[in-house]
């Protein structure tokens, strides 16, 4: 299988897509109402991302900020999302890189907060530098080899 080879390290190949402080409900009977799931409002097409969950309030031992789910539309199911692929994005601990698979041309990104986090910080970033994988680079260095092998055989036969 082939692996992508992307340029990682450049800042110029990310883009922040999304930032935003999620709070729980306060509520008399329960102390408060678990964060909602939240719809990334953004029809997302690379399938590397980079994504961080934040909170003040998490404790030491919580190693779950959210699940980043990703969600493709199929065609003929009334405009439904149906959730393709999951990640889990830690809490407190740095940025997570995501490779997602590719299943659909674009598609859109819910994170799902556990019932336990008051606040929640989701930063996701998208990759948008070049693309391409390991196949291709293989096959363009054995060509640049074959065209040097030609015009040595070009360069004997005349």
């Amino acid at each position: 299988m082939s692996e992508p080879l992307l340029q990682l390290g450049s800042a110029a190949n990310w883009r922040s897509v999304y930032q935003q402080m999620h709070r729980a409900n306060p509520s008399r009977r329960r102390g408060y109402i678990p964060i909602a799931p939240i719809q990334i409002p953004i029809l997302f097409e690379s399938h590397i991302l980079a994504a961080a969950a934040e909170s003040e309030f998490a404790r030491d031992h919580w190693w779950l900020g959210y699940r980043l789910k990703m969600l493709i539309d199929v065609p003929g199911s009334d405009f439904l999302d149906f959730a393709a692929y999951e990640v889990a994005i830690p809490v407190n601990r740095g940025g997570t890189l995501i490779r997602l698979p590719k299943l659909a041309p674009q598609f859109r990104l819910r994170a799902e907060v556990p019932f336990w986090h008051e606040e929640m910080l989701i930063t996701i970033y998208e990759y948008t530098g070049p693309y391409s994988d390991s196949t291709e680079a293989l096959i363009e260095e054995r060509t640049d080899l074959i065209r040097v092998d030609l015009a040595r055989i070009e360069q004997r036969l005349n």
